[in-house]
């Protein structure tokens, strides 16, 4: 879900960049599931939990199962503590979150942190015997891409749209394989590396109930958040910041309350890592009346299940976790024909999609969707078994683990990381 852990985590995260060097787990003496036949080293950058980490951890459920054994390298915090539960072994790293800057100390701090990051994963490789590096994060690819001796081949999971086209082409050089999480985002790295196309595989995003789960029921949720058995209620999910265009969310809003002033609109979420303060504040700041500012919420699954309809209005989303989650809760949506969405959402079957960036937009389809409870329905059955059928995380680790083997074996037939078919690589 693309939502945040609280702020004490962050702070705990933030002290770990000046604090002294963390100790990784002794992995020497840990015993190999079962038939596993992979080792695999998964990076993260960051232990609050969006849309990239809660993915990783619905593929990490399976892992084991397919025949892989996994090691994560992450920050302490939620993401470290939810893969210690599923009795993952995990070596701790500071967290960063890389920025454009020109300050000198910054950048050399980004530029130690890579460094300690690259040494601490090639320790890990070594220990385990990894056969591949899985980068979640563009931090982690980053950090990695300048491989050195020690590190095997590396997986760049890429889950953005937002990458200029030079450090696409530098890092598809540098990668033995990249898993794109939809059509749209393979599009965006073919354009960037035409080169570099044969190294990229969609694989959709997976989730399951236990991503999700439901801790109350819907009338438990409605009643702290002062809507009735019977009021009409859209709820909207994600980090609050400027490419989820929570400012078309307002302007629905207020277009919604001219209409039917009854209907209530719960905005869920916070600005996860503090980049987008003033964002944050004028949205906080113009939102209407029929509004509720939740910020973060750890039960957003249950948010999302009571509400009549889930509105999403983010132009730019590789794919959107959140409409998943709406869809395996049968909570029909509205959002942009953009991004990645089309590819989750057909409209008058799976969801309702309707033109990008027009809040008048986003306003019509919710309230057609209000105002007839038999196409709700309709919408709500055809999306869970979309979900079902297409998008489980077993099927998304399944198809990881082919990609894994694919890598592996290009690799076995040439003796090196595999050279991207059709010309030089893109760097």
């Amino acid at each position: 879900m693309a939502t945040s852990s609280g702020r004490g985590e962050l702070a705990r995260e933030a002290g770990l960049l000046t604090g002294a060097p963390q100790v990784g787990h002794d992995l020497g003496g840990l015993e190999s599931p079962p038939h596993a036949s992979l080792r695999v080293v998964y990076v993260n950058h960051v232990s609050s939990p969006g849309g990239a980490e809660h993915s990783l951890i619905s593929l990490l459920r399976h892992t084991r199962e397919l025949g892989v054994e996994p090691h994560a390298v992450v920050p302490p915090g939620s993401l470290s503590e939810s893969l210690e539960a599923l009795a993952l072994p995990v070596t701790p790293i500071p967290a960063c979150r890389l920025h454009r800057t020109r300050n000198p100390l910054a950048l050399a701090a980004q530029y130690l942190w890579m460094r300690r990051l690259n040494a601490t994963v090639r320790r890990v490789c070594r220990q385990v015997g990894a056969d591949l590096v899985h980068a979640n994060s563009l931090a982690a690819v980053v950090a990695l891409a300048p491989r050195g001796r020690g590190l095997p081949p590396l997986i760049w999971h890429c889950r953005d749209l937002t990458h200029s086209p030079h450090v696409l082409r530098w890092l598809l050089a540098r990668c033995a394989g990249v898993i794109a999480i939809s059509r749209v985002v393979e599009r965006h790295l073919q354009e960037a590396c035409p080169q570099g196309a044969g190294r990229v595989r969609v694989v959709y995003n997976g989730i399951e109930p236990e991503d999700a789960p439901r801790r109350r029921s819907r009338e438990e949720v409605r009643r702290e958040l002062g809507a009735g058995p019977e009021t009409p209620v859209l709820v909207s999910v994600g980090q609050l910041t400027p490419w989820k265009r929570w400012e078309l969310l307002l302007e629905a809003a207020a277009l919604v309350r001219q209409a039917r002033p009854e209907v209530r609109w719960w905005l869920v979420g916070e600005d996860t890592y503090g980049d987008n303060a003033a964002y944050a504040r004028q949205i906080r700041a113009a939102a209407p009346e029929n509004t509720v500012l939740t910020g973060f919420r750890e039960d957003a699954a249950d948010l999302i299940a009571a509400a009549e309809v889930l509105v999403h209005a983010a132009t730019a989303e590789p794919l959107g976790r959140v409409i998943l989650e709406a869809m395996l809760q049968e909570t029909p949506c509205v959002a942009p024909a953009a991004g990645g969405i089309p590819e989750l959402l057909a409209t008058g079957r799976s969801g309702w999609l309707v033109q990008p960036g027009s809040a008048e937009a986003l306003a019509g389809g919710a309230l057609r969707l209000l105002e007839d409870g038999a196409l709700r329905e309709s919408l709500a059955t055809q999306a869970q078994a979309r979900v079902q059928e297409r998008f489980t995380a077993r099927r998304a680790a399944e198809e990881t683990v082919r990609v894994y083997r694919e890598v592996l074996a290009a690799r076995g037939a040439t003796g090196e990381t595999p050279v991207v078919p059709g010309g030089p690589p893109c760097g």
